[in-house]
């Protein structure tokens, strides 16, 4: 039996609102004891995943994604 690993997405682009851009700021102002590679706004959990609008996503290649694939 062979089972097709598929993934369809939608991406979408927004503005950012002013409370958005002060959590930001708020975010990248602290210190992390971890390398933070992306900042999640509006962000919920849906099942085991977490999913959000991404802001100052680091190290993506040329479609926006990492070499993984994820997003």
């Amino acid at each position: 039996m062979s089972v097709e690993n598929e993934l369809t997405a939608e991406l979408h682009s927004r503005r950012f609102t002013n409370f958005d851009r002060r959590r930001i700021h708020r975010a990248q102002s602290q210190v992390y004891e971890h390398e933070i590679t992306a900042y999640l706004v509006n962000s919920q959990i849906i099942g085991s995943s977490l999913v959000g609008v991404v802001f100052g996503h680091i190290n993506k290649g040329p479609h926006g994604r990492y070499a993984d694939g994820h997003f």
